[in-house]
């Protein structure tokens, strides 16, 4: 399956987003599930290119994987479980704070860049790209190694994803 370079959608309107526990390699087949039932779902996936001898071959493989993100208000939970892949619903204290973090990933994934997922670690500051693709995402700024990282957090889940930033293209905020 050859797979073609496209721009990743925005995030969709949802009236409080939640996050879906799949089981195993079930994240595609269950957002496509609530797809067709028209429930909004965004589900972040990244582009992997690996080569094998001569062959290369691209994939695009959940950036957290297990976990899809749907509007927990425009369907039934026991609906959910109709799919049969569904291990466990997570619904946010605060589905405001998720879908700021799901704004900011939307964003850096519309902006083509290419995160890594990673662990939550300490808390850097929190800053807000002012130039560039990545203009108005906001995350927090990490300096390790003379290095200057963006850290966008999921504080729902506990993942996090970061890229690479130039410091001069941020600004503190309040």
């Amino acid at each position: 399956m050859q797979v073609r370079e496209q721009d990743p959608p925005p995030l969709p309107q949802a009236g409080s987003w939640g996050a879906i526990h799949t089981k195993p390699r079930c994240e595609k087949v269950v957002a496509q599930f609530l797809a067709t039932r028209q429930v909004p779902v965004f589900l972040p996936l990244l582009v992997r290119r690996r080569s094998y001898g001569a062959r290369r071959r691209a994939s695009a493989l959940p950036m957290f994987p297990g976990y899809l993100f749907f509007d927990a208000a425009a369907i039934d939970r026991r609906q959910v479980f109709d799919s049969r892949r569904v291990a466990e619903i997570l619904l946010p204290d605060d589905p405001r704070e998720l879908e700021r973090d799901l704004q900011s990933l939307a964003g850096v994934l519309a902006a083509r860049q290419s995160p890594l997922a990673c662990a939550l670690g300490p808390p850097g500051t929190r800053v807000e790209v002012v130039e560039g693709p990545l203009a108005g995402v906001q995350g927090e700024l990490v300096r390790a190694g003379g290095r200057c990282s963006l850290v966008l957090k999921v504080h729902f889940l506990g993942f996090a994803a970061e890229l690479t930033v130039t410091e001069e293209h941020v600004r503190p905020l309040p």
